[in-house]
């Protein structure tokens, strides 16, 4: 699961910016830590509730970062 995450991650994130630490460490936390947890509910729960969390926290949580952190 993270290595798949890693490598979604390295194919179409980091190679649009200069790799540095920090941005690692963002990039791991923001994109690779969701995935797997979006992995493990699949292989625990199923497709369903991995969906149901994945929507339920995007219809949360983007609006707030939207307002947290504007463009």
């Amino acid at each position: 699961m993270v290595l798949a995450q890693c490598v979604n991650i390295a194919m179409n994130v980091a190679v649009l910016e200069p790799v540095t630490a920090p941005l690692l460490f963002y990039d791991a936390i923001r994109y690779v830590a969701p995935g797997v947890l979006w992995a493990w509910l699949y292989l625990r729960f199923g497709f369903v509730s991995a969906e149901v969390a994945s929507v339920g926290c995007h219809l949360f949580l983007q609006p707030m970062f939207g307002a947290l952190f504007p463009a």
